[in-house]
């Protein structure tokens, strides 16, 4: 079995097993979708719950993904690798400073997408997770070993063309009204 299919299957499975895999903290929703124009700008919330009884520190991260024709998660592409224009996670504003929650607590986390106005129409995926760890870099590290709640994003992006012509002059040469 692929990488990738294992890292869909426990994206896919992440939130019903989050106690089986010893996660005590829920993400909500696990996908968004978004159909949009160039120069949107669209804001959505995600709740982030600890149901643990001990404190947890987590670092939101944005990845862009692709997703094969069976809807599974094919690999993970760096942000820094991606051009602007074809990048859905250079779109997204989150705050990337770790939340620190108490047991119990709930946070609502904003995220904004401003999509770009080179973009070219199609359909766009990124993923925001919260991997819990101690800093960044060992949290970033569990993103790819999967299991960690996440928020899968979908943008479409429509081809809305608006064509026309102006007529800036008009000029007759001849003016005959005879035979």
């Amino acid at each position: 079995m692929r990488f990738s299919n294992i890292l869909f299957l426990t994206l896919v499975l992440a939130v019903p097993a989050n106690f089986a895999w010893g996660q005590t903290y829920t993400v909500a929703p696990l996908i968004a979708d978004f159909t949009v124009e160039q120069r949107d700008i669209t804001t959505q919330d995600i709740t982030v719950t600890n149901t643990g009884a001990s404190y947890v520190q987590l670092f939101p991260a944005v990845n862009n993904i692709t997703v094969g024709e069976s809807g599974g998660i094919e690999e993970f592409v760096p942000p820094s690798m991606s051009e602007k224009t074809t990048s859905l996670s250079s779109w997204i504003e989150v705050s990337r400073m770790p939340l620190e929650m108490q047991p119990g607590e709930t946070i609502k986390v904003p995220f904004t997408i401003r999509v770009n106005p080179n973009a070219a129409p199609g359909t766009y995926h990124a993923l925001i997770s919260f991997p819990k760890g101690s800093n960044r870099d060992e949290a970033e590290s569990k993103i790819l070993q999967g299991g960690v709640p996440s928020v899968i994003v979908n943008v479409v992006l429509e081809d809305k063309k608006v064509e026309g012509i102006k007529l800036s002059q008009f000029v007759v040469k001849r003016f005959v009204t005879g035979n």
